[in-house]
C-alpha cells in the first residue's frame, strides 16, 4: 500500500518506473522500413512497420501517459508536468509503444489519443545492423523527439470543464489502448491529474473522497469499472488548493483500490 511521502520522486523495485521521452509523431518510413527489412530481417528480429515504428508483430511494451486536462494549469505547473514525464521515460526501451492521451470531457471525448508511436530506437543500439548511425540518431532526435513535445504541449492545454469524469476516462483508455496489445505485453499507465472525480458516475465534491468499497457496491459502478489488463500505473498527483480538504491521505486510498479492483496495481506516485 503507497502512503503519501514528502519526497518530489520516489523510485523503487530495480528502476524499471522510469523510463525516456525522446520521441516523437512525424515517421520517416523510408528510412525505418529500409532498416527493417535491409538489416533487421536478416538478423532475425521482426519487420517493422514503418507508419508506427513498431514491429509488426507488435509492441514489446506498452507505457500510457494521461494528463488530466479538465482544469487549466499555471506555468509553473504545465513546466513541472512535462519535466516529470520527461524524468519518469527516463528508459524507454527500442520497440516500446508510447501512447499519449489528454482527458478533458469538454473537448468532447473522454479521453482523446494525441500520440502513439513505439521508439524506433538510437543509433548506439542499431548502427552494427543498420550501417547509418547519423541518420538513425537524427530520425530518433527530430522525427520521435520533437513530436513528442508537441503532444505533450496538446494535452496540457487545459480548460474550465462542468466535470472531472476520471474514472471514465481510464475506461475509456483501458478498452482503447491496453487491451490494443497482446496479454503478455507489460503495461504501464501514468495518470497526472488532481484525482478530484467529479462525475454523474461519481463526485467526491458532492460527498467526499468516502468509501471506495462502497462506491464499488452502488449501481454507478458499472460505469467505472474496467480492465487494467495487470497495468503498472504510476499516479502524478497535481496539487491544487482549491482542492486541499479532498487531496488527503484518503484520496489516495480510493485509487489504490479502484486500480486494483480492476485488475491494475498502483506502483508509486509523486505529488507536484
Amino acid at each position: 500500500m503507497a502512503v503519501w511521502k514528502t519526497k518530489k520522486r520516489v523510485k523503487k523495485g530495480d528502476g524499471n518506473l522510469v523510463w525516456q521521452i525522446l520521441g516523437g509523431v512525424v515517421v520517416t518510413g523510408l528510412i525505418v522500413g529500409a532498416i527493417a527489412l535491409a538489416g533487421w530481417k536478416e538478423y532475425g528480429e521482426p519487420a517493422i512497420d514503418p507508419a508506427t515504428f513498431c514491429a509488426e508483430t507488435g509492441p514489446s511494451a506498452l507505457t500510457v501517459i494521461a494528463i488530466d486536462a479538465s482544469d487549466p494549469y499555471d506555468a509553473v505547473q504545465i513546466r513541472e508536468i512535462e519535466n516529470e514525464v520527461r524524468d519518469l521515460l527516463g528508459e524507454l526501451e527500442r520497440g516500446t509503444r508510447l501512447d499519449i492521451y489528454t482527458m478533458n470531457a469538454s473537448r468532447g471525448a473522454l479521453a482523446t489519443r494525441v500520440f502513439s508511436r513505439c521508439n524506433p530506437g538510437r543509433a548506439i543500439w542499431m548502427d552494427q545492423i543498420a550501417g547509418q548511425p547519423t541518420e538513425v540518431e537524427r530520425v530518433y532526435r527530430e522525427e520521435f523527439a520533437n513530436a513528442i513535445n508537441g503532444a505533450l504541449a496538446t494535452t496540457i492545454e487545459g480548460g474550465a470543464a462542468d466535470n472531472s469524469p476520471i474514472v471514465e476516462s481510464i475506461r475509456a483508455i483501458a478498452a482503447d489502448s491496453l487491451g490494443s496489445v497482446d496479454d503478455d505485453v507489460p503495461r504501464r499507465l501514468i495518470v497526472a491529474s488532481d484525482l478530484v472525480q467529479h462525475s454523474d458516475v461519481y463526485s467526491m465534491f458532492r460527498s467526499g473522497v468516502g468509501e471506495f468499497a462502497q462506491f464499488s457496491l452502488s449501481s454507478n459502478y458499472a460505469d467505472a469499472q474496467t480492465d487494467l489488463r495487470g497495468a503498472e500505473v504510476y499516479l502524478v498527483v497535481i496539487l491544487r488548493a482549491e482542492y486541499s480538504r479532498l487531496q488527503s491521505r484518503e484520496l489516495l486510498l480510493w485509487w489504490e483500490e479502484y486500480v486494483r479492483a480492476n485488475s491494475g496495481h498502483v506502483t508509486d506516485f509523486v505529488r507536484i
